[in-house]
């Protein structure tokens, strides 16, 4: 007995085709671009050097190109939702790093809610140590009057329920930003010397209020 099987010729069609391969190529650029993305953050956590910095600048300027907003950074949300990443990152800013320091003031607009306020704390840590690079950084970055007062006010917790150890806190951060004299920072140093003298001034009267 023999058994013949007769071939079927199968048809595709060239269009659906070349849909299915686009989708798949793009599938895996967008797969690969994450990947590259995370890793730039990791691999500046780990050496903080210029090269590194440049791929962090260089990513968070593509999300702005691409119009992203705070809520939509794809490319910061692999930084801001990573808690241990952004604690690391922090850590790097509060030590001084200068490139830390400058990508933390780029990211403050990108970012909200707690992450901003984590963000902010650190960036005012500085301001004791380098207030003139941080003043220079603002203006660099061109920074809005609200991110500013979000950089050098808010305090950690720390200082929660004390408020003579907040009070005491504001006012060395003035004195550092008022030993500034190069009149290239006039503008930036007015600004955060107005928005501390604002929040010692409230501090006073609520001390004072409470001695009533």
């Amino acid at each position: 007995m023999v058994l013949r099987v007769r071939a079927r010729h199968v048809t595709i069609n060239k269009g659906v085709a070349m849909k299915y391969i686009i989708i798949c190529l793009l599938l895996n650029l967008s797969i690969s671009a994450e990947a590259k993305t995370e890793n730039v953050w990791s691999e500046f956590i780990k050496i903080p050097n210029i090269a590194n910095y440049n791929k962090c600048v260089g990513a968070i300027s593509s999300s702005k190109l691409n119009g992203q907003n705070a809520n939509r950074c794809v490319t910061c949300s692999e930084l801001f939702d990573d808690s241990l990443k952004l604690q690391h990152f922090l850590t790097l800013v509060e030590k001084g790093n200068r490139n830390a320091l400058d990508i933390a003031v780029k990211l403050t607009p990108l970012s909200d809610g707690h992450v901003k306020e984590e963000i902010c704390r650190s960036i005012g840590k500085t301001i004791k140590r380098q207030a003139e690079e941080l003043l220079t950084i603002i203006i660099n970055n061109n920074s809005n009057n609200e991110d500013v007062k979000c950089m050098v006010t808010i305090l950690g917790d720390e200082f929660s329920d004390n408020d003579k150890k907040r009070l005491s806190e504001i006012n060395d951060r003035i004195k550092h930003i008022s030993r500034i004299h190069d009149k290239k920072l006039y503008w930036p140093k007015n600004m955060v010397n107005k928005y501390l003298s604002d929040y010692s001034a409230t501090i006073t009267r609520v001390l004072k209020e409470q001695t009533q």
